[in-house]
């Protein structure tokens, strides 16, 4: 298992990760909590996080999950940063598995919870922080919402998020009003980021697409298709698959290299290859597809 699938399925027994959180007995965290430990010792993965090693000792902690804002866009001169939406669209899609919630940006014994969800509204970025129900109640009864994140210089990753007493952005806060709220400024820039993160998922398979078509793994006809697949595959959590199976196919000679014959022996194709062509390119001609296939 790869260290981010290790992290995510942890913080799933745990605090949770994109709103998901396992329902099972304690019994049965537990076994899932040791399995996955072993797991992570046998691949030297370094320290695993704590909320895993508790989880295989025993310990069951309660999550309690509170909204928050984390950043918004501007200009932080005192750390030589700007901020657009394009960043933020970025932190939140990069956000691959949780981290600490801390106090001042210091380490210290006492574990408050993690950032366990990270959303790009428009010129803000929202989150989702789980709490220990000891941090929960500690927090509240000190009235202490004021937060700040610590993100990477190049603004591509969050490494943690504090609970502050003088945060730089004043409405960087727990306990945040509702960002889903239907105002028509809220509706506007949930709509410009969704718009932003749909161009970059564009770019990006675009970029995937074009190297296919160069090495001669995907013909032209078929290249909307596989868009297409791969759109739905990345919204539906399967888009390795694909890609899995993408990476696999023959290259096709281009169709004016090979001269008919109707001796020439026709190669044919393998069951997960028909399968395939079969469910997302129904038009193509696999006899053809198959006679074009480099040996």
């Amino acid at each position: 298992m790869k260290e981010t699938d290790l992290r995510i399925a942890a913080a799933k027994l745990g605090p949770g990760f994109r709103g998901q959180r396992e329902t099972l007995t304690d019994e049965e965290r537990t076994q899932a909590a040791k399995e996955l430990l072993s797991e992570w010792e046998k691949n030297a993965l370094g320290n695993p996080p704590a909320y895993l090693v508790a989880l295989a000792n025993g310990e069951q902690p309660i999550w309690h999950d509170r909204k928050a804002k984390l950043f918004e866009i501007g200009e932080y001169t005192d750390k030589s940063l700007t901020a657009r939406q394009e960043d933020l669209v970025r932190l939140a899609q990069n956000f691959s598995f949780p981290v600490p919630v801390l106090i001042e940006h210091t380490e210290t014994p006492l574990r408050l919870g993690y950032l366990t969800d990270v959303i790009a509204a428009g010129a803000e970025l929202f989150g989702t922080l789980s709490l220990t129900k000891e941090a929960d109640e500690l927090l509240e009864a000190n009235g202490a919402k004021s937060l700040s994140v610590s993100v990477s210089p190049d603004l591509k990753e969050i490494y943690e998020v504090s609970i502050v007493a003088n945060p730089r952005i004043e409405s960087a806060r727990l306990f945040c009003k509702d960002f889903r709220a239907t105002s028509e400024r809220n509706l506007f820039w949930m709509r410009e980021a969704e718009r932003l993160q749909k161009e970059l998922t564009f770019q990006s398979l675009e970029t995937r697409l074009e190297e296919y078509l160069r090495k001669g793994v995907l013909p032209p006809a078929a290249k909307e298709a596989a868009r297409d697949l791969l759109f739905t595959a990345r919204a539906n959590g399967w888009e390795e698959k694909v890609v899995r199976l993408l990476d696999s196919l023959p290259k096709f000679v281009s169709f004016g290299e090979l001269a008919p014959s109707s001796a020439s022996h026709v190669p044919d194709l393998e069951p997960e290859e028909k399968e395939f062509y079969a469910q997302h390119f129904p038009n193509l001609d696999l006899k053809e597809i198959a006679r074009r296939k480099v040996k």
